[in-house]
């Protein structure tokens, strides 16, 4: 059975063992509002939203790794449904997200959401990846 419950910190420890993707979750979760969806209790990934500034909201997501192809669909499904109305409660006139450059399947999610490339970060990850911008403006 699949539901959504506010983001707790403790979640991040259950969908991945990489020390850099809790810190970086938990501090996202910190700077604004997230969730996480449950399978049989347990987390199966989390999103949210950190606020930059008035206006302005960095997303973030954590997945397990091993989702299988119908606990995909339920995520993108979820974020889908819910993000409209949170950009619009939140007061988000732009709303943007990096991907890791080879990330294809993170980079189709946020194409899917509606954000648009923007163009490349060089070394922008905390490894020195390069990362794609994309971003959604209010019109």
């Amino acid at each position: 059975m699949m539901a959504i419950v506010p983001f707790d910190a403790a979640h991040v420890a259950q969908l991945s063992e990489d020390p850099m993707h809790r810190a970086i979750a938990a501090e996202m979760a910190r700077m604004g509002p997230g969730q996480t969806l449950l399978e049989d209790g347990q987390p199966v990934a989390a999103a949210g939203l950190a606020r930059l500034w008035p206006g302005v909201a960095e997303g973030w997501f954590l997945a397990k790794p091993d989702l299988t192809p119908r606990q995909r669909l339920t995520v993108a499904r979820a974020v889908a449904r819910s993000l409209p109305a949170t950009l619009r409660d939140q007061g988000v006139q732009r709303f943007q997200a990096s991907v890791r450059l080879g990330a294809e399947r993170a980079a189709h999610l946020v194409e899917w959401l509606g954000l648009t490339p923007e163009g490349i970060m060089r070394a922008y990850g905390p490894d020195g990846a390069d990362h794609i911008r994309y971003a959604w403006v209010r019109p």
